[in-house]
């Protein structure tokens, strides 16, 4: 059994005793002429003819401009199978209801509308149902990197230009690593084929393994150093 809208209209809106007297003021006129209007929209709701009760409905919040007018009009739309319409009903609802004074009172409702719009989803599958707007990104400028004293670019200069020095002397280094750990294979292999043991040779295979370690080690710090002082005289 459905619901009948008129237990969504607010307590005291658009209702009121008039006051008595035989000229009603501007505004309680207003408000007789917008009840009148809600309860035949109501009583066409009832009837099944939603057409004109989305009419009375209509200008009955022309009238009187009462938010839960188009929680009514929404629901008339979707009775009547218009789910665009009751959707923008549905959402009009509650945005209106929202910026009002008294949106507090309105919380039940909007939740009614809020299940509404879920349910129409399914009623009408082909409808989009707009979210919730998301909040905007937050954007975070940094500020402009203040310019360079002649002092900076002269140690950032420097900085490159012994980067590439050390490079230069560590890849040397390396390159004697190489040629010393030639010797050491040479001067093994002789004193593997000699027929007596020859001392000489042999302390001479040991300074050259000294040497190729030494440079290998060495070699190997001064290029790290180098690539590292050219990374930073290159950062801006």
């Amino acid at each position: 059994m459905r619901k009948s809208p008129r237990t969504l209209l607010a307590a005291g809106l658009i209702a009121g005793a008039l006051s008595i007297g035989p000229r009603p003021s501007p505004l309680q006129a207003q408000q007789a002429s917008a009840e009148e209007l809600f309860r035949k929209g109501n009583l066409s709701y009832d009837l099944g003819r939603y057409d004109e009760a989305i009419a009375f409905f209509q200008r009955s919040y022309e009238v009187s401009g009462e938010p839960l007018l188009l929680y009514n009009l929404a629901q008339a739309h979707r009775r009547k199978g218009a789910c665009p319409q009751a959707r923008d009903g549905y959402q009009n609802f509650i945005r209106r209801a929202g910026k009002a004074e008294n949106a507090g009172e309105y919380r039940i409702q909007v939740e009614q509308a809020e299940a509404q719009l879920q349910q129409l989803q399914q009623q009408c599958p082909a409808l989009v149902v707009a979210s919730k707007p998301a909040a905007p990104p937050v954007v975070i400028f940094a500020p402009p990197e203040p310019p360079r004293t002649k002092a900076e670019e002269s140690g950032r200069d420097s900085r490159k230009i012994l980067g590439w020095v050390a490079l230069s002397v560590g890849a040397a280094a390396l390159g004697g690593a190489g040629y010393a750990a030639y010797r050491v294979d040479g001067i093994e292999e002789h004193l593997s084929r000699a027929p007596v043991f020859d001392p000489v040779e042999e302390q001479r295979g040991l300074r050259f393994q000294g040497l190729k370690w030494g440079l290998l080690v060495s070699g190997g710090v001064l290029v790290a150093a180098g690539a590292a002082l050219l990374v930073v005289g290159h950062r801006r």
